[in-house]
């Protein structure tokens, strides 16, 4: 099978997760090679360049235009993310990148739209290309066992590190809105859209524990949805010694899920999560399995991307309206936070 070669913009936190989802003989690393590099300090792209062994660019058009890159990696801060999107499906080149994807909603829908017309692929680890088998999990017991409508959930997502200022992005309370959310709560968000649908407005509670920089580090978000349900997730870095995966709780009319990872001594690295669903009439679950942790939520799903960038079909998509309703949740809690009060979404169609 012959490799897609990248370049990868973005070396901070790129550069570290690419050598363990890629280049390290992760599980990237049947589907593609790194090709380039390029950051903005001339010695990080000579230090990654060297490492690598590829060519490294300060100036990403001109990495743009490298012939032998299929597809570009862009691991740089979420704000303004879409334009540099943008520059690679008019260069030609498919691209992966992060979570959160861009701040502002409009400007990820239009470049989405573009990309779709041009025929190139853009993927995030969240939401993913297509459902994670969690989520095709959940929506086959509702119908199973009956549970009828979602009418709450709780989401959680939380590790313990004593982060400090360093005048980075993350520093940002406008770059930054209601950090533990918007670091690492946006899975939950994307994960409650997919099972909630339209969501209407939001709430936001946040606070400093711990944390060395000027935005919190404990944060809670609640979400109310169009058909009156509603759902929040609590996500912070002050909480316990090790990372903890996505954890939820789903509550329908006639029951709930429950999707808890097993918790190990290596933490994040836990290789199960476990899913339970229960009846209204039993504390017994009706059914239990195990899901594989690189196949929930915020996995990379590297294959799908393979295949897409090589015009296989996928199938059980992602709607395109998940990923901007996510966003969409984003731009009204950072508002939330300013106002301390209940912000509505805005729509993408005024």
């Amino acid at each position: 099978m012959e490799k897609i070669k990248f370049g990868l913009l973005g070396l901070n936190f790129g550069k570290q997760l690419m050598k363990i989802q890629v280049i390290n003989e992760g599980p990237g690393f049947p589907y593609f090679e790194i090709g380039a590099v390029c950051a903005l300090d001339q010695s990080d792209a000579d230090e990654a360049a060297e490492e690598f062994g590829v060519p490294g660019y300060t100036d990403y058009d001109q990495m743009l235009a490298n012939d032998e890159l299929e597809a570009i990696f862009i691991y740089s801060g979420p704000n303004g993310r879409a334009d540099l999107i943008k520059k690679a499906i008019r260069a030609g080149k498919h691209v992966v990148t992060t979570k959160p994807f861009e701040l502002d909603a409009k400007a990820a829908k239009e470049v989405l739209e573009e990309a779709e017309e041009l025929g190139k692929v853009v993927h995030l680890n969240s939401p993913g290309p297509v459902f994670t088998d969690d989520m095709v999990l959940m929506n086959q017991w509702k119908e199973e066992f009956n549970l009828g409508r979602p009418i709450a959930a709780r989401h959680e997502c939380w590790y313990k590190s004593l982060e400090k200022a360093d005048g980075s992005w993350y520093d940002d309370p406008v770059k930054c809105p209601v950090a533990p959310i918007f670091r690492l709560g946006i899975y939950g968000i994307n994960d409650l859209v997919s099972l909630f649908g339209e969501p209407e407005e939001v709430q936001v509670v946040e606070s400093r524990i711990f944390t060395g920089r000027p935005t919190p580090d404990l944060a809670q978000l609640t979400i109310k949805f169009q058909s009156g349900s509603i759902a929040h997730t609590q996500t912070s870095w002050a909480l316990q010694p090790q990372r903890g995966a996505e954890s939820m709780m789903i509550y329908f009319e006639n029951g709930m899920i429950v999707r808890n990872p097993l918790q190990t001594d290596n933490g994040f690295e836990q290789e199960l999560v476990d899913l339970h669903v229960i009846g209204a009439d039993s504390t017994e679950p009706l059914a239990t399995a195990q899901v594989r942790q690189d196949r929930i939520a915020g996995s990379y799903q590297w294959e799908n991307s393979y295949k897409a960038m090589k015009g296989e079909k996928l199938d059980n998509l992602i709607p395109r309206h998940v990923v901007l309703d996510g966003i969409r949740v984003i731009n009204a809690m950072s508002k939330a936070s300013e106002s301390k009060k209940t912000e509505r979404l805005e729509s993408l169609t005024d």
